[in-house]
């Protein structure tokens, strides 16, 4: 994977203290990019992000990675001279909140939107943001042919870094008796479970051999753990939260006929299973788009932010790069800046000699419909926990 210095900067209006909460429109401005004369076409962006609730840490990663691609921008002068704004919302994780802000931001003339992509909320916004007509890029979505619309744009489907999990625990890792550990409160983990067992399945195995269910906040899986060993299984796909995925993996190790288990889990995974789980985490396999390889950049970001760099970090940086290239091109073009004209321009982004220098995520490119190419990663944790790719 190519090495990358990343470089970090805190927009002091993104601070704790003054993130947005309320459903009135606000605006966080995190710096301007391009045109150091201040003549350049303005574009302004709405992030409507998951800053607080249940996918809070996708979107505070995603929003350091814009703020990281903003300040790299600062000291580009991209052609046709382009000045960003983006405003940063904060929608708490909730989905009505979620689309009565894209409602709002997109009557006042954004030019796009970001989302880090919790699945509920983006399968909300995408047909919000086709009737506006105000192009939406999504990190890591549940995509296909239903999210195919005119302005979605996803970095990410899901289903096939998942089957690949499912594929490396049977082969090569050996497994053949695979458990699910499911929350049932959380929709979006059923679907990534699925995609899991259709690659197991791929590699003949029967699928998962049980399915154990718990509740959001469960903190006791000794009853799981004991049907699990009753079932015989020498691996545990965890879609779970992070923190949760930690404290299975510290019980079962100390659970009878489970100690030797091997451990899978989902995309949105960080370094807190390793904070729970210490060494009992090494060796757990999950899917990533990107894993930042450069230790220096890696220990600074952790150091400034109290968590490692997650792919979500680079959804949000190259989103950032996505939308000023392609606004860069309009400009070239001698077009309005708008949603119709970025969207329209965002393949041909993706595919530019700029945005391929520039990109964390390796090979990544967006079609017209809004499908992401990548080449992706299998992750897992070291002795020192932290996320680095497998073999």
């Amino acid at each position: 994977m190519r090495r990358k210095e990343v470089r970090m900067r805190r927009c002091k209006q993104v601070l704790a203290a003054t993130i947005i909460t309320s459903l009135a429109v606000g605006a966080v401005g995190c710096g301007s990019t391009g045109a150091a004369d201040g003549d350049g076409s303005a574009v302004t962006i709405a992030h409507i992000a998951q800053l607080t609730g249940a996918a809070e840490q996708n979107g505070i990663q995603f929003q350091g990675g814009v703020e990281a691609a903003l300040d790299e921008l600062d000291a580009v002068e991209l052609p046709g001279g382009i000045d960003v704004r983006v405003e940063v919302h904060d929608d708490g994780t909730e989905i009505d909140r979620a689309a009565q802000l894209l409602s709002t931001v997109t009557s006042e003339d954004v030019d796009a939107v970001f989302s880090s992509g919790w699945t509920p909320i983006a399968t909300a916004l995408w047909p919000l943001a086709n009737r506006a007509e105000t192009p939406l890029i999504a990190g890591a979505t549940l995509g296909g042919a239903e999210h195919s619309a005119d302005y979605f744009f996803s970095l990410l489907d899901l289903p096939g870094p998942h089957a690949a999990v499912g594929e490396h625990l049977a082969k090569p890792s050996g497994a053949r008796r695979v458990g699910l550990v499911i929350d049932g409160d959380n929709p979006g983990f059923e679907l990534l479970a699925d995609p899991l067992e259709d690659g197991l399945k791929a590699k003949g195995l029967e699928g998962y051999v049980t399915t154990q269910t718990i509740s959001t906040g469960d903190a006791d899986y000794s009853a799981v753990l004991s049907n699990l060993a009753a079932a015989d299984v020498d691996a545990i796909a965890a879609m779970i939260s992070p923190g949760d995925v930690g404290n299975l993996i510290v019980q079962a190790r100390r659970a009878p006929g489970l100690e030797d288990v091997v451990f899978a889990t989902h995309h949105s995974v960080s370094g807190q299973v390793a904070e729970v789980a210490g060494d009992d985490a090494v060796g757990t396999t999950f899917p990533q788009s990107w894993v930042m390889t450069d230790e220096a950049a890696a220990a600074a970001y952790q150091a400034e932010h109290g968590v490692q760099p997650t792919s979500y970090f680079a959804y949000g940086h190259d989103a950032m790069w996505i939308v000023a290239v392609a606004a860069s091109i309009a400009a070239e073009d001698g077009v309005e800046i708008n949603g119709e004209a970025i969207r329209d321009r965002i393949p041909a982004a993706t595919e530019s000699d700029l945005f391929a220098e520039q990109r964390l995520v390796d090979g990544l490119t967006l079609t017209a419909d809004g499908q992401p190419s990548i080449t992706g990663v299998l992750a897992t944790f070291d002795n020192d926990g932290r996320v680095v790719p497998v073999g």
